[in-house]
């Protein structure tokens, strides 16, 4: 259902009706379509082709509100431990105001999922001991850590 645009700015990109930048809501009328390849393409129509600049200008997208980080203090991880085993202190708290202007370099680290809770390191490593994480492969970072 992609269709390429052959003229303006966009040239050569692609587009979908229904999979337009600030509006999640058309993903849900998109319908997976299989195409079986004819080896050319359709005759392009111009005429048909959106344009994004001036839809930019009559529907802006809409504010987007920053997120409150949940602070948390991670434990250093050691040479001989996996990325997965660190153990985490389970002291996390929400910001109630975290100005924008303050440094990353300031904090710790941060989680930067929706759930306001705290996930002890017992509870981490038996949720990734019944997880498979083919080779190169190694489990997902539980908190992004900055260091001073």
């Amino acid at each position: 259902g992609f269709k390429r645009i052959t003229k303006g700015p966009d040239a050569g990109s692609y587009y979908h009706q229904f999979f337009l930048r600030g509006m999640p809501d058309l993903l849900k009328m998109m319908k997976y379509q299989k195409i079986k390849g004819t080896g050319r393409a359709s005759v392009p129509n111009p005429d048909d082709e959106p344009n994004f600049y001036e839809l930019a200008k009559s529907n802006p997208l809409p504010e987007v509100h920053p997120f409150n980080p949940i602070i948390c203090s991670a434990a250093p991880i050691t040479p001989h431990q996996a990325p997965y085993q660190a153990s985490y202190h389970a002291s996390c708290q929400t910001p109630r105001q975290q100005p924008a202007s303050t440094p990353l370099n300031k904090v710790k680290s941060y989680v930067t999922d929706d759930d306001d809770s705290c996930v002890s390191s017992e509870e981490v490593l038996s949720i990734y001991s019944q997880m498979s994480f083919p080779g190169p492969f190694t489990p997902p970072p539980e908190i992004i850590l900055i260091d001073n």
